[in-house]
């Protein structure tokens, strides 16, 4: 057991990042089915926070 504790206390204060670029389409049917226009979704554009979980 207290190897593993040493294990895990090594990734205390680390941080881990990822990246993807969604395509526009699926981005656009879903704002279609929330019923919104405010988004303009284009290649590489940002989408609202959150969609990420809805749409992988």
């Amino acid at each position: 057991m207290p190897d593993d504790l040493a294990d895990i206390r090594s990734h205390i204060g680390t941080r881990q990042a990822d990246s993807d670029v969604a395509n526009a389409a699926p981005v656009l049917l879903f704002q279609k089915t929330l019923g919104r226009s405010d988004l303009e979704p284009a290649e590489g554009a940002a989408i609202p926070a959150g969609w990420h979980m809805l749409l992988s």
